[in-house]
C-alpha cells in the first residue's frame, strides 16, 4: 500500500514552474520587453541629465558671482534691508592702485628725484616692491582664475559637450538644450521630465519649510506643559500645613 500511494502523489514542482504556472494570460511579447527596458532606460538618462544640468549652473553661477566680487560690481546685502553692508574687493581698483602706485614711484625715482638720500632709497624700495606684487599678481593666476575662467567656463562646457549633442545656454537659467541629431521624441520626454522633477522639488522644499516651522511651536507645546505640570506638583504652604 505504502508503495501505491507513493506513485500516485505528483511530483512537487519547483519554485520556476510554480511561478509560471500561476501566471496568467500570453506571454509578454519582444516588443513589449524592449519598450519597457528603453523606457526605464530613457528615464534613467532624464534623471542623470537633470542632475548634470544642476551641476553645471551651479557652477556657473557660482564662477559668476565670484568674478562680480572681484570686478567690483557685486553688493553685499545684510539680512533683507536695501542698505549696503559693504562692498566687496575691486579687481579693477587693486589694477589701478598698482599703476597710480609704479607712476608716482617712478616719478620720484626716475624723473624727479629727491635731495634727501634716505627718501630716494625709501621710493626705490617701494617702486621695487610694488612690481613685484604686480608680477606675483598676475603670475601666480589669480586674474586668471577669478576673472578669466568665469568668462571662459560656459564656452569650455559647450565645447566638450558638443560631441554629445547637448548645449549649455548662457542665461540665469542655465539649461540643457539638443542638437537636431537628437530624436524630437527624446527631446519632450526629457522636457517633460525635468518640469516634474522641479516640481517635486520645490513640494519637497516646501513641506520641509513647513515641517521645519511646525518642530519649534511642538516644542514650545511641550515644554509650556512641563512647566504647568511642575507648578502642579508643587505644594503649597497650606498643603504643607495640613500634612503636619
Amino acid at each position: 500500500m505504502a508503495m501505491v500511494q507513493e506513485e500516485a502523489m505528483p511530483p512537487s514542482p519547483d519554485p520556476v514552474t510554480q511561478t509560471l504556472d500561476t501566471t496568467s494570460g500570453p506571454p509578454p511579447s519582444a516588443e513589449q520587453v524592449s519598450k519597457v527596458t528603453n523606457r526605464h532606460m530613457d528615464t534613467a538618462t532624464y534623471r542623470d541629465l537633470v542632475i548634470f544640468e544642476e551641476r553645471l549652473r551651479g557652477n556657473m553661477r557660482r564662477l559668476q558671482r565670484r568674478k562680480k566680487k572681484y570686478e567690483g560690481m557685486h553688493e553685499a546685502y545684510r539680512h533683507e534691508m536695501c542698505e549696503v553692508d559693504a562692498y566687496k574687493i575691486s579687481f579693477a581698483a587693486i589694477l589701478v592702485l598698482f599703476v597710480v602706485l609704479i607712476a608716482y614711484f617712478s616719478y620720484a625715482v626716475f624723473i624727479h628725484p629727491s635731495s634727501i638720500s634716505l627718501l630716494v632709497i625709501f621710493n626705490k624700495i617701494c617702486l621695487f616692491g610694488v612690481v613685484m606684487l604686480a608680477f606675483l599678481f598676475f603670475w601666480s593666476g589669480m586674474y586668471r582664475e577669478k576673472v578669466v575662467y568665469a568668462a571662459k567656463f560656459v564656452p569650455h562646457c559647450n565645447k566638450a559637450l558638443r560631441s554629445f549633442n547637448l548645449h549649455f545656454n548662457r542665461d540665469d537659467n542655465g539649461q540643457l538644450s539638443f542638437y537636431k541629431k537628437i530624436p524630437k521624441q527624446f527631446q519632450e520626454g526629457f522636457n517633460a521630465y525635468r518640469q516634474h522633477y522641479y516640481v517635486r522639488k520645490k513640494a519637497r522644499k516646501a513641506a520641509k519649510a513647513a515641517g521645519g516651522q511646525r518642530q519649534p511651536a511642538s516644542l514650545s507645546n511641550s515644554s509650556s506643559k512641563q512647566q504647568h505640570g511642575q507648578k502642579q506638583t508643587v505644594p503649597t504652604d497650606s498643603t504643607k500645613a495640613k500634612s503636619t
